[in-house]
């Protein structure tokens, strides 16, 4: 899989991140972890809530002042700690939301203190805005790995 790949349904992005698998995950779920790199630009995350078993919900909201919230949500459909997570996502607030998705998150250890992670968001409907989805992930992502380093 390449670095980034886009189809007419799916955003996929593999990224190197420099800490244990353990860690990763970690700050993929642990909600006061997730509120330091989630989220778009010129948002702050203000609420991360999330019971991380199969069927259980998260929900992470964000906010751009004044007034402008918007709100992340899903449930769990599978968990393999520390090496798999897949969850539905839906996106609130918005004026003109992305239709709902699966995003899959698959880690694999690369050595003690590496760890590579493969996503694949898969959207039932192909959204209109599939860059901005892809564009989104990679910043997000490149806030986490800079808090890891």
């Amino acid at each position: 899989m390449p670095n980034r790949m886009i189809t007419e349904t799916s955003v996929y992005i593999e990224r190197k991140f420099e800490c244990a698998i353990d860690e990763l995950f970690q700050w993929l779920v642990n909600p006061e972890l997730v509120a330091k790199w989630f989220g778009p630009k010129q948002f702050s995350v203000t609420n991360v809530t999330n019971d991380l078993k199969i069927g259980g919900a998260f929900e992470i909201e964000l906010t751009k002042y004044p007034d402008k919230v918007l709100v992340i949500s899903g449930n769990y459909l599978e968990i393999e700690m520390p090496r798999k997570l897949v969850f539905t996502f839906h996106y609130g607030g918005f004026n003109n939301p992305p239709p709902d998705s699966v995003v899959t998150m698959l880690l694999e250890k690369i050595s003690a203190e590496s760890t590579q992670l493969f996503l694949e968001q898969k959207f039932a409907v192909a959204p209109t805005d599939l860059e901005q989805r892809d564009q989104a992930w990679r910043y997000m992502f490149s806030k986490l790995a800079q808090l890891l380093s």
